[in-house]
């Protein structure tokens, strides 16, 4: 890991986790390594058993979430288009599909698949429910807006603006 061989150590130390399930510095190793090497669905599979070992706190992996799902969804919209895409948003737990962050990056892919029919809808609740930065930014960039969309829009501008000149 230290010479930047993270296929290798990735191999030696999936081998080791066999023997050693719950080992905490293998179980450190192979985050560090999912990480670098991008890993998303193995890093996404190890946060449990992170947990649980107290290898990282529940806002190291609300954190990590954060990180994984938009990869994920990248990934997923890539691999299996909009189906997949929208398979995998269903799959989070629902306090992770209120994440406006994850919501966004979620609409984004939507948007470049020309799946505004399904995205649209998602990003209007979303807007809704938490009139969020990011949000707004991708609704903003909506191609071919709904009426509905441009006013719920304004309406969330209208109210984060004040919320923004006092931060």
């Amino acid at each position: 890991i230290r010479q930047g061989q993270y296929q290798a150590a990735e191999s030696s130390l999936q081998t080791l986790q066999g023997e050693y399930p719950h080992h905490f510095a293998l179980l450190q190793l192979l985050k560090e390594c999912y990480l670098a090497l991008g890993h998303w669905s193995s890093l996404l599979a190890l946060l449990p058993q992170l947990l649980k070992h107290k290898q990282i706190t529940a806002r190291e992996q609300d954190q990590l979430y954060r990180q994984i799902y938009p990869a994920l969804f990248a990934e997923r919209a890539t691999q299996l288009g909009k189906q997949g895409l929208l398979s995998l948003w269903l799959e989070l737990p629902k306090a992770l599909r209120h994440e406006p962050e994850l919501l966004a990056a979620l609409c984004c892919q939507l948007a470049q698949l020309d799946a505004r029919s399904e995205g649209e809808p998602l990003l209007l609740e979303g807007l809704r429910k938490h009139p969020h930065p990011a949000l707004l930014r991708i609704a903003g960039e909506w191609p071919h807006p709904s009426p509905a969309l441009l006013a719920q829009l304004e309406k969330s501008s209208a109210q984060l603006e004040p919320a923004l000149r006092f931060e």
